[in-house]
């Protein structure tokens, strides 16, 4: 038996996609000291100042799905990211959350531009590639961080009767 299998009681018909290796009192534990040791890891190799972050963000979320197939399989790693696409408030709210810095952005270009600080010209010529893709720079490190802790860190807590605190 290899250190991946469980032993199995005799007529279980479980697949193996839904066996478990992790009891769940050991999820929120193992998920902390994964987390800690990868970042550990992350820091101690020569990633450089622009890649670090980034790796540093996905950690949690990597830990998080690591830490439910072990102690669920694929049904669990689901739910997980499931999670991602529940919306925990009104539309408008996220719409609101998207819309104030657009908005805050173009008054301050139409204030620079009647103020005579730019032109049109200047600031459609300022709109390239890079400036567009800023928003999924940051919106996708985050909802991988979103996931590892509150997805998965979060509901472990509460699961287990703990503070979301630890």
């Amino acid at each position: 038996m290899t250190s991946q299998q469980v032993e199995r009681p005799p007529g279980d018909t479980t697949p193996a996609s839904h066996r478990r290796i992790l009891p769940p009192s050991r999820k929120l534990s193992v998920f902390a000291a994964a987390v800690l040791g990868l970042e550990a890891v992350v820091f101690a190799l020569p990633l450089g100042g622009n890649i670090t972050p980034f790796v540093l963000v996905a950690i949690p979320a990597v830990a998080a799905v690591a830490v439910c197939a072990a102690g669920g399989g694929r049904p669990e790693v689901r739910a997980l990211l499931g999670r991602l696409f529940v919306w925990r408030v009104r539309p408008r709210w996220y719409l609101a959350a998207l819309g104030i810095p657009v908005a805050e952005k173009l008054v301050v270009d139409i204030a620079g531009t009647l103020l005579g600080l730019t032109t049109p010209d200047r600031l459609v010529g300022a709109l390239s590639v890079s400036a567009l893709l800023v928003p999924v720079v940051v919106v996708v490190p985050a909802m991988l961080e979103e996931l590892g802790w509150r997805g998965f860190g979060v509901q472990a807590a509460l699961d287990d009767g703990r503070s979301p605190a630890w």
